[in-house]
Order: C-alpha cells, then sequence, then structure tokens
C-alpha cells in the first residue's frame, strides 16, 4: 500500500476520534497539550465543526419522517384515486373520444382505444367480435364499446359504450384491477369475446373459491341499451394460489379460454392448465383441455387433450377442419391441428424448454411427440424463444388451394402468415410482419375484406385492407 494512503486512512481514523476528545475529554494530558498549541480560531472552528455533526443529524432524522408522512399522504391519495378508476369500471363508465386516424409504416389505418394498456396493467388489453355493420371490442375488464364499420373508413371513430352488469356479475377485485395494485391482478381478466346466435359469450378467469380459479363463460343477449350477462358454463374444479410443494403455484395468463363455434349446437372452448402442468394428462381434469359444450343444453365433453394454453382456436367451415394456437414453455409455440380424441402431448412432448432449464420429471418435454403416441404440431417455434403466439384466424386460399392463415403474437409482436396444404398435415410460414407491438386479438371481416388487429401496448385497433394483396 502506499504510503500517502495509508497516510490518509489514518487520518480519517484518528482525526474524528481527537476532535472528540478534545471537547468531551477536556482533562486528559493529551487533549490538554493540544489545546495549548491550538489558536483560539481554530478551537472556535473545531467547536463549530463537533457540534455540527449531531444537529445535522437532528435535521436530517426530522427531514426523513417528513418524507415518510408525504410518502404515505400520497400513497393515500393515488390509492383513493385508483379505487375511483376502478368503480369506474364496474359501472361501466368511460371517456370515450373519437381517435385520430394515423398511418403506420405498413400503410395501415389505426385508431387508439380509450382502454386500458397491458404494460401498465399486465392484463389483457381488449378482443374482437363483429356482428353485421359492428365491431365489438371487450375490454379486459369487461367494458364493451360498439363501433360502426362504416367509422373505420373516416378519420374519426365514434365509439358507443354499452353498459353491462360484468361489476355486480363478477366479485373479485383483482377482475378489475388495472393498476396492480393486488400482486395477481394482472393475470386476471376476460379472455375471449364471441358472438353466436346474437349472443355476446365472454370467457374469463372465475374466482370458485377463495383464492381458486378457473376458465368459466357468462353470456348476454346483444343489444345497444344494456347487457345483462349471466352464467353460461362453469365447473366447481379450480386451481388454488397456494398449492403447496409446487412452484410456481399458480399463473392465471395461462388459462386459455378461446371460444370458437362448430356448428348449430356446439362450440369448443380451450381451458389452459394455470401451470398445473400434470392436469393436462389428468382425464379427470377439466385443465389443460378443450371442451366440446351444446350451446343449448350445456352438456360437455373433452374433445381433446394435453394442452398447455391454447391461444387461439379457429373453424374453418369448407373444410371442416380446426386449427389452433398454443403457448409452449421457453420456445415451442404450436399449430396444431385439432381432432376430436386427441392428445397433444404436453407435458410430456414439447419443443421448447422450461424456463429454468431443469429437467422435471411430470414434465419432461421430450422432443418427438409421435414417438410417445402423441400429435405432432403442423408447425412450432422451437430456434427461438417464445412468440407468444395469440389468435388464428383464416383467410382463405391461394390459387394452388392451399388456405392461408394470419395469426398474431403478444412476446413477438408480430404477424405470421401460412400456408395450409390441402389436407391439413403441414403449415409454411411464408411471411412475417413486425408490428412492434403486442397483437392481442385477429379477426377477418370478409365483407370488408379487411383485417382487424387489437394491439394492447399503445392500446389501438388497426385495420389492415388485403386489397392489394401485398402481404402475400
Amino acid at each position: 500500500m502506499k504510503i500517502k494512503v495509508k497516510i490518509l486512512i489514518l487520518s480519517i481514523l484518528v482525526i474524528p476520534i481527537l476532535l472528540i476528545l478534545l471537547y468531551y475529554n477536556p482533562d486528559n494530558f493529551v487533549v490538554k497539550k493540544i489545546k495549548y498549541y491550538m489558536s483560539p480560531t481554530l478551537k472556535q472552528d473545531v467547536k463549530d465543526f463537533v457540534f455540527y455533526l449531531p444537529e445535522m443529524k437532528k435535521k436530517i432524522d426530522y427531514l426523513d419522517k417528513k418524507i415518510d408522512l408525504l410518502e404515505k399522504e400520497t400513497g393515500h391519495l393515488k390509492q383513493e384515486n385508483n379505487i375511483l378508476k376502478i368503480e369506474k369500471i364496474k359501472n361501466n363508465t368511460l371517456d370515450i373520444w373519437g381517435s385520430k386516424r394515423k398511418l403506420d409504416i405498413y400503410g395501415v389505418t389505426s385508431f387508439k382505444i380509450p382502454f386500458h394498456n397491458y404494460i401498465s396493467s399486465k392484463k389483457a388489453s381488449f378482443y374482437l367480435s363483429i356482428l353485421g355493420e359492428f365491431v365489438y371490442l371487450v375490454s379486459g375488464t369487461g367494458q364493451i364499446l360498439k363501433i360502426d364499420k362504416e367509422n373505420l373508413n373516416k378519420d374519426k371513430i365514434k365509439p358507443v359504450l354499452i353498459p353491462n352488469n360484468i361489476g355486480k356479475l363478477i366479485k373479485d377485485p383483482n377482475h378489475f384491477d388495472i393498476f396492480k395494485n393486488i400482486p395477481i391482478s394482472g393475470q386476471i381478466s376476460i379472455k375471449d369475446s364471441k358472438i353466436i346466435n346474437n349472443k355476446l359469450f365472454l370467457s374469463y378467469n372465475k374466482e370458485v373459491r377463495k383464492d381458486c380459479y378457473n376458465t368459466s363463460i357468462i353470456s348476454a343477449e346483444l343489444n345497444t341499451s344494456y347487457l345483462f350477462f349471466e352464467e353460461f358454463f362453469t365447473y366447481d374444479e379450480c386451481i388454488s394460489r397456494e398449492r403447496k410443494g409446487i412452484k410456481p403455484w399458480f399463473w392465471g395468463q395461462q388459462s386459455g379460454g378461446r371460444i370458437v363455434q362448430i356448428n348449430n349446437q356446439k362450440i369448443l372452448f380451450s381451458i389452459g392448465e394455470y401451470r398445473a402442468r400434470s392436469l393436462a394428462q389428468d382425464d379427470n381434469s377439466m385443465f389443460g383441455k378443450i371442451i366440446e359444450i351444446n350451446i343449448f343444453t350445456k352438456k360437455f365433453s373433452v374433445f381433446s387433450k394435453g394442452h398447455r394454453n391454447p391461444q387461439g382456436l379457429i373453424y374453418v367451415e369448407s373444410k371442416n377442419k380446426i386449427v389452433s394456437t398454443e403457448h409452449g414453455p421457453y420456445g415451442g409455440d404450436e399449430v396444431n391441428v385439432i381432432e376430436k380424441g386427441n392428445n397433444y402431448g404436453w407435458p410430456i412432448s414439447s419443443y421448447g424448454r422450461h424456463y429454468d432449464n431443469t429437467f422435471k420429471k411430470e414434465s419432461p418435454l421430450y422432443k418427438s411427440h409421435k414417438k410417445y403416441g402423441f400429435i405432432e404440431p403442423v408447425f412450432h417455434w422451437s430456434k427461438v424463444s417464445s412468440v407468444g403466439i395469440s389468435q388464428i384466424e383464416h383467410l382463405g386460399e391461394d390459387k394452388d388451394g392451399n388456405d392461408i392463415f394470419l395469426a398474431g403474437s403478444l412476446r413477438a409482436g408480430k404477424l405470421f402468415f401460412f400456408n395450409m396444404n390441402k389436407n391439413y398435415s403441414k403449415a409454411n410460414l411464408f411471411k412475417t410482419i413486425n408490428i412492434k407491438e403486442r397483437v392481442r386479438d385477429v379477426i377477418y371481416d370478409k365483407d370488408t375484406d379487411s383485417i382487424l388487429l387489437s394491439l394492447e401496448n399503445t392500446p389501438k385497433l388497426v385495420v389492415m385492407k388485403l386489397d392489394p394483396p401485398e402481404y402475400f
């Protein structure tokens, strides 16, 4: 160690001790000698410095207490403001404005929507449904807007808020908290919206018992004055937030919730496994399954199993085919052709890997599906991290008779265009568009030959025209 550094360290240690001795032990021999050789001016300076330190400490302690009080007062005010905003959501009040039209780099039209965004809330922002001349937007907390499709060609849209009873039907405070005041509130929300037989069906995370959830469905007759929702489909089984011995115990964003009509009487409904992985292969559990439900009798049965988190579901009526998109773990997102009675392998087989990169006996994630008796995906992302695949839509056929599909993505913020061969045994990804925002929902409007996207970073509604077909 250099001599200068040693002197500096010694000074730092010795000088404060000497200063204290000077005024708190004045009768000490050494202290008397030091004081004898000190000038009156230096004595006063030392005295001022020694007594300055405790005075400064008192001031600092006082200011710290004042800051704590101000922070508490600010916290209370923020909490009161959040409660008022949450009450507005529950009571269907919403500030609606005509959003200005603007063009992004792809030349598509976008409109800002007055819903919460995913970035601050961690909830799904909104879902899309179409009936006749109107587009219906349903927020993750259950606010419902109606927009005339004619307005999508204008500079401003005029959304109409349709009041409803969701704030009274759903009692769980997590559902309405868009400020992350409650730890799991970002995981609890509406999971899909679908219009069937002039009824609006909404899936959501239902608190069956205290801190115990499943994915259920409510429905309401569609009109413009008031939507009165009632329970349509639910069940007693639920996933507890406190499942002992299993980590992570609960993941409400891994809950599926997609609804699709497959004929005049039946719908399919995807239910994720909330990260209770083994339930996807348990025939006595509803979780990790796609369920077939009779719209009129509400009788149900398991359509397929071995699912992790199906986030997209579409029925291609012309081919009588069902296609789903499903979240894998880290990587391994899939496109699957769904057939009744099939097992799609989760959590035994997957082309992804666990987030902590460890091997888990109950979910080994073997890379082959077929080898273990499961159905292989027609497409998967194994060479990239999770894209967070979302809803999928059928856009028609190409000149060779192959079906064209479009899927959105959450984490990747992209659109993926696929060709599916005629027997639906293989999908080919032929185009990717970087939207740079989470694409929560995708819907194709045949009447206007337009694709509508729900983007949830902003959030905003995007309209993409397929004429000219430059996307292909």
